[in-house]
C-alpha cells in the first residue's frame, strides 16, 4: 500500500475528525439555500461542519506545530472539501488515515482505498484490524506412516495418505516390526499477493514484511505395557526411518503440528521513526497418526461368559432343511480393544471318509470375504444336497480372527423306505402262525423290526456321521447345538428315531397309546404292556423318521388266543341214533361220523378226521380234511350258507375272522386222502378200529379227540320172552287188561345190547315190520 501524496514529510500524527456518532444518512441535511446553512455531518458552517475539534487527539508537525481539527468547508450538503493536511474528506466530514497509530489501522497487509482508515481491505488471507491476523492454514498434503518387518512386510497409515486429517488407528498384531517411515509433506499460499513493504518508508511506513510456514514438528511416542518412551522430535518436511520398535508395543503416536507466521516493520514517525517490529497471528495445523496394537482374538460374548443368561450360539442357521436357501445369522461378537473390522463367511461342502465326515478338497462353495460389522445375517442358496459347513470368521481391525462354524443338512430329495425283506414281529406271537397269533398269557410283549425301515441316501453318503473337527475353530466355537451337530446322531440305516402306537380292539377300541419315541433308536424293538384277551386285535403302528422328519409308516396286527378249540359229541349215528359205537356193516363207507367242533376267539383253521385199528400196530384205513366251515361274514350269511345241514344251521362268530358252522357229519367217500382209503374200506367182524377227530384253530393249537368203535356184523343172541312178571308162572290168559311181560336170555359177546323194542299185538311181528311200526316201544340199555 502506498501513502498517499499529500501528507507532508513532517507529518507524525493523524487526527480523527467527525462525528462518530452520526449514523445513517443523517450526515447531510438541506435546510435552506443559504451557503451558510449548508450541513455536513449534521451540522452547519456556523457549527463546526467538516471542522470538529477533537480534544482528546492532535496532529504533531515536524515544527512542532499541532492541528486538532480538520479544517475543510462544507461546501454542499453532506460534502467536505478542502480537508487539511492528516485528514480526508468522507462524505460530511474529514476522516482519518490508515497510519501506525494504534488508534488507526496499519491496514497491512491490505489497501485504504481512499486513504481511508474506515476503507481499509486486508489482502485475501488475512484479517483483523491492523490486517495482521492470518486466516488460512497450513495444509499437510501428504501423510504416511510405514512399519516394516524384516519381511518386508508393510503396514502404512492413512489408506489415503493424501487425505491426512481425522484418519482412524491403525491396528496391529504384528511384534517384530523394525524400521519406521514417516513422509509428511506441506503447503501454504495466499489467494492473493500482498503489497511490498518500503524499506526506505518514505512512500509507505511498512518497511519490512514476511510470512511463511514459521514452525513444522514430528513428534513421536511410543507407549509399552503403558509407559511413555522414546519421544522424538523431527522435522515435518522430510522423511525419516525410525528404526529400533521390535519391543512389545501397545501404543504408537507420530503427530505432526505446522503452524504459520510472520512479521512486519512499521516506522512510528510521532516517535523519531522509530521502527516497531509486529509478530503477525498465525494458525496451526495438527495431523495424527496412530499405530496400536492388539493381540487378543475376537469373541462372542455367549462363549466368553461376559453375559450371563445367554444362549446365543456365535453362528446360527437351520440345521436341517428341505429348502436350499438357508439363512446364516450371528451376534455377539466383541473386540475390547480394537473393536470388530468384518466377518467373513465361507461355505464348503463335507465328505465321508471313513466314519467321519470331512471338508471336501477344493476351494469354498462360496466365499464372502467382507461383511460389515453391521450385518448379522446373510441368506445362502445350496447348491445341492449334503452336508455342508458354514464358517464364520470374526477379524477385528488389528487382523485377530476368531472363526465359528455351523452345521447345515440340506435333503430335498430322500425318503424312508421299508426293506420287504424284513417285518415288525412282536416276538411272543407263534411263528408258526408267522407271528399273528398271540398263543401265551403275557403281559408284557416285545416288538421288534430288525433292518425293516431305511433311507438309502443317508446311510450311503455317511451324513450323520460325526463331523471331524476343523483346524481354523476352537472346540467351544464349533457347532454344539441342534439336532445336526459335530458329534455322530444315533441312527440306524439313516433312520434316527422310532415312534410307535398301539390300540386294541375287542371289537370295540379297548385301549390304546398314542405315538411315544422308543427308548433306543440303535434296538429297533420296544415293550408294551397289554392287557387283552382270547379273541382281542392288537393294531401296532410302528413309524420311522429321519433327521428331516421324513417318515414311513408301518403296521401290524397280531392277535391273541390261549385256549385250544373244542371238540364235543364225536360219535357215529344212524338215522336219528346218535352216539353209536358199533359198525353193523363191514363197509366202512356206509358208516356216519358227526361232531361238534368250534372256536369262539379265532375259529378253526384245520379240521382232520382219521381211521385206523391197532391190531398189530397202527394201520389207517382212511382220512379226510373236510372244510372248516366258515367262509361267512356274518351271522346271517353262515345261517344262509348252512340252512340245509343235515341238522339245521349250528353258526357262531368270531370277532375278526367270520362266522363258523360248529356241527360236522361225515358219510366218508372211498378215496385216498380224502376218505376210506381205496382196499382198506372193509372191516373184520369183531374188532375194534379207532375215529380221531383232530381240530385246529387259527392260533394253531390244537384239540384231538379219539372214540373207539367196534365192528360187529353178527345180531344178538336170541333170547326167551314170558307172559306175565316175572317169577309168575306164565299164563296163557288173564281177565284184566293189563298186560304183562318179560324177557331174558337175549345178549351179544361183540357189542352187547344197546336196546330192545317191544310191541304188543295180536299177532306176531316180522323184523321189517317191527322196524317200521310207529306202535314199537323201544328201552335203551344204560
Amino acid at each position: 500500500m502506498s501513502e498517499p501524496k499529500e501528507i507532508k514529510d513532517d507529518l507524525i500524527m493523524t487526527l480523527i475528525v467527525g462525528e462518530p456518532n452520526d449514523a445513517g444518512n443523517e450526515d447531510c441535511v438541506i435546510a435552506s439555500d443559504s451557503s451558510d446553512s449548508t450541513i455536513c455531518g449534521g451540522r452547519t458552517i456556523k457549527s463546526r461542519a467538516c471542522n470538529e475539534r477533537e480534544s482528546y487527539d492532535k496532529i504533531i508537525f515536524r515544527d512542532k506545530s499541532t492541528r486538532n481539527s480538520g479544517d475543510g468547508t462544507c461546501t454542499s450538503p453532506g460534502r467536505c472539501k478542502d480537508c487539511k493536511d492528516g485528514f480526508y474528506a468522507s462524505g460530511g466530514y474529514c476522516e482519518k488515515a490508515c497510519s501506525w497509530r494504534s488508534d488507526s489501522t496499519r491496514c497491512y497487509p491490505g489497501y485504504c482505498d481512499e486513504q481511508l482508515a474506515s476503507k481499509c481491505r486486508c489482502t485475501r488471507g488475512f484479517s483483523g484490524i491492523q490486517c495482521d491476523e492470518i486466516t488460512e492454514y497450513v495444509k499437510i498434503m501428504h501423510a504416511e506412516a510405514k512399519l516394516s518387518d524384516e519381511s518386508n512386510t508393510i503396514l502404512t497409515t492413512p489408506d489415503d495418505p493424501n487425505v491426512p486429517y481425522n484418519q482412524p488407528v491403525k491396528w496391529s498384531n504384528n511384534n517384530k516390526w523394525k524400521f519406521l517411515e514417516l513422509d509428511f509433506s506441506l503447503k501454504y499460499h495466499t489467494f492473493e499477493m500482498p503489497p511490498k513493504p518500503d524499506p526506505t518508508g518514505d512512500k509507505h511506513f511498512v518497511t519490512y514484511f514476511k510470512y511463511d510456514i514459521e514452525k513444522a514438528l514430528l513428534v513421536i511416542e511410543h507407549r509399552s505395557m503403558g509407559v511413555s518412551r522414546n519421544n522424538r522430535m523431527l522435522n515435518c518436511r522430510n522423511g525419516y526411518p525410525y528404526p529400533n520398535i521390535s519391543y512389545y508395543k501397545l501404543w504408537l503416536n507420530i503427530t505432526c503440528t505446522a503452524e504459520n507466521g510472520g512479521s512486519l516493520i512499521y516506522r512510528d514517525r510521532e516517535d523519531g521513526n522509530r521502527d516497531i517490529k509486529v509478530r503477525l497471528k498465525g494458525k496451526t495445523v495438527q495431523s495424527s497418526l496412530i499405530f496400536r496394537w492388539d493381540y487378543i482374538t475376537p469373541y462372542q460374548e455367549c462363549i466368553n461368559g461376559s453375559k450371563t443368561d445367554c444362549n446365543q450360539p456365535p453362528v446360527d442357521c437351520k440345521d436341517v432343511s428341505k429348502q436350499p436357501d438357508i439363512k446364516v445369522r450371528w451376534g455377539g461378537w466383541k473386540d475390547d480393544l480394537s473393536g470388530i473390522d468384518h466377518f467373513e463367511l465361507e461355505l464348503y461342502e463335507l465328505v465321508s471318509t471313513g466314519r467321519h465326515l470331512n471338508h471336501i478338497n477344493g476351494p469354498a462353495v462360496h466365499r464372502d470375504e467382507k461383511i460389515s460389522v453391521h450385518t448379522s445375517e446373510q441368506i445362502l442358496k445350496l447348491p445341492k444336497p449334503g452336508m455342508y459347513s458354514m464358517i464364520l470368521t470374526s477379524i477385528d481391525k488389528a487382523g485377530n480372527h476368531q472363526s465359528a462354524r455351523c452345521l447345515v443338512f440340506y435333503d430335498d430329495i430322500s425318503v424312508v423306505d421299508i426293506k420287504h425283506t424284513k417285518r415288525i414281529k412282536v416276538n411272543e406271537a407263534s411263528a408258526k402262525t408267522n407271528y399273528t397269533w398271540v398263543s401265551v398269557d403275557d403281559v408284557e410283549l416285545s416288538v421288534t423290526w430288525p433292518d425293516r425301515f431305511l433311507n438309502e441316501r443317508h446311510e450311503k453318503h455317511g451324513w450323520l456321521y460325526e463331523v471331524a473337527a476343523y483346524v481354523g475353530v476352537q472346540e467351544e466355537y464349533d457347532d454344539l447345538y441342534g439336532p445336526r451337530k459335530v458329534s455322530p446322531i444315533d441312527n440306524i440305516h439313516g433312520i434316527v428315531k422310532f415312534e410307535i402306537k398301539y390300540e386294541v380292539y375287542g371289537p370295540y377300541l379297548k385301549a390304546n397309546q398314542s405315538f411315544t419315541q422308543t427308548a433306543n433308536v440303535l434296538s429297533q424293538a420296544e415293550y408294551l404292556n397289554i392287557t387283552w384277551e382270547d379273541g382281542y386285535r392288537l393294531d401296532i403302528t410302528v413309524k420311522a423318521l429321519d433327521i428331516l422328519d421324513n417318515y414311513k409308516d408301518d403296521i401290524i396286527s397280531v392277535y391273541k388266543d390261549v385256549s385250544s378249540p373244542v371238540i364235543q359229541n364225536l360219535w357215529l349215528t344212524k338215522g336219528d341214533r346218535v352216539n353209536i359205537s358199533v359198525h353193523s356193516m363191514e363197509d366202512f363207507s356206509k358208516m356216519t361220523i358227526e361232531w361238534e367242533a368250534f372256536d369262539y376267539a379265532s375259529g378253526l383253521d384245520q379240521v382232520e378226521w382219521r381211521l385206523y385199528n391197532n391190531h398189530t400196530g397202527i394201520e389207517e384205513h382212511g382220512k379226510a380234511t373236510p372244510t372248516t366251515q366258515g367262509e361267512a361274514e356274518t351271522l346271517e350269511d353262515c345261517i344262509n350258507k348252512y340252512g340245509s345241514a343235515p341238522k339245521g344251521p349250528s353258526c357262531y362268530c368270531t370277532m375278526f375272522h367270520g362266522c363258523f358252522h360248529k356241527h360236522f357229519q361225515i358219510r366218508p367217500n372211498i378215496v385216498k386222502d380224502s376218505g376210506i382209503t381205496p382196499g382198506m374200506e372193509i372191516g373184520l367182524h369183531d374188532s375194534d378200529y379207532y375215529i380221531e377227530v383232530t381240530v385246529t384253530n387259527k392260533a394253531l393249537l390244537k384239540t384231538k379227540k379219539t372214540i373207539q368203535i367196534s365192528l360187529d356184523l353178527s345180531p344178538p343172541h336170541e333170547g326167551y320172552v314170558h307172559d306175565g312178571l316175572k317169577g309168575d308162572s306164565e299164563v296163557d290168559f288173564q281177565q284184566d287188561l293189563n298186560i304183562d311181560a318179560h324177557w331174558e336170555g337175549f345178549f351179544d359177546k361183540e357189542s352187547g345190547v344197546d336196546f330192545y323194542q317191544y310191541i304188543f299185538s295180536d299177532h306176531c311181528f316180522s323184523k321189517n315190520e317191527m322196524a317200521i311200526s310207529k306202535e314199537v316201544f323201544r328201552i335203551t340199555m344204560k
